[in-house]
């Protein structure tokens, strides 16, 4: 699992070789905590690039 998985709350990961499957248990909301969202980019910034 990627942390934007967790992110999205997938939290069960599958073995592709075999029949494993993991599950991570953690707290969102601490998990959360700390992340950064950045702001969405405006039109005119769109633009420029």
């Amino acid at each position: 699992l990627l942390q934007e998985d967790l992110e999205n709350g997938e939290d069960v990961a599958t073995c592709p070789s075999c029949s494993l499957i993991l599950r991570v248990i953690y707290d969102k909301e601490q998990f959360m905590r700390d992340e950064v969202i950045a702001e969405p980019l405006t039109n005119k910034e769109l633009i420029k690039c």
